[in-house]
């Protein structure tokens, strides 16, 4: 609904109610829709890398949450960027032919961002 309404294609609370019907009344439908299916394959992958991570550090006699915020914080830039593009492809006005390029401070944001989430 964010991403819909970001995008200006749709308005805040008409997003919302759409997709709250659709959980309502259609959750399957929702559950595997492209947008969530995004959303449970970031979180997989984040939480899937900081696991992985902490167990190949403990297997090696101790725990490195440098490994661990390292790992978990390459995977999550990395699928979010993907996410983010694939919802902006989706969620893009008709009107928008050519998707603008990514600015490099965008990626700054994203590394700080990823860096205070997981850190706290």
């Amino acid at each position: 609904a964010i991403t819909k309404h970001a995008a200006g294609t749709h308005g805040l609370l008409a997003s919302l109610n759409e997709e709250l019907a659709v959980l309502c009344r259609r959750p399957y439908a929702f559950v595997a829709s492209v947008p969530c299916r995004w959303l449970f394959g970031l979180f997989f992958c984040t939480y899937g890398a900081a696991n992985l991570a902490d167990t190949f550090s403990r297997a090696r006699g101790g725990f490195s949450s440098t490994a661990v915020l390292g790992a978990s914080t390459a995977a999550n830039m990395s699928v979010a960027m993907a996410k983010d593009a694939a919802f902006a492809k989706m969620y893009r006005p008709s009107s928008m032919k050519v998707a603008r390029p990514a600015p490099p401070s965008m990626f700054a944001c994203f590394f700080v961002r990823d860096l205070v989430c997981m850190a706290a």
